[in-house]
């Protein structure tokens, strides 16, 4: 299982969307403004977080072997709330 998380793309068009409209309102024309709300601003906090998150290659491989015997089960909600509460409070869990 593959989780990939990928915002450069993101942050590239918000960037360019930025500057954009900063040259744009210099000319005092008229121009389309783009603002990211509180919590996309926020989770993205919380996926810069996550790309310094050390990985264990061990506990990966012992996972992947579980997951291919089919002896790995995980309640999606429960994981993806620890991982958002993990990354509101700054924790480093030690897998």
């Amino acid at each position: 299982m593959k989780i990939s998380i990928n915002t450069d793309r993101v942050m590239r068009a918000y960037n360019q969307n930025v500057t954009e409209v900063k040259h744009s309102s210099n000319s005092n024309s008229k121009s389309d403004k783009i603002e990211l709300s509180t919590q996309s601003k926020e989770i993205s906090k919380y996926i810069e977080k996550a790309k310094d998150c050390e990985i264990k290659n061990e506990r990966v491989d012992e996972v992947k072997n579980l997951l291919e015997k089919g002896n790995y089960n995980v309640d999606s909600e429960t994981l993806a709330k620890s991982i958002m509460e993990c990354l509101k409070e700054g924790k480093k869990y030690d897998y």
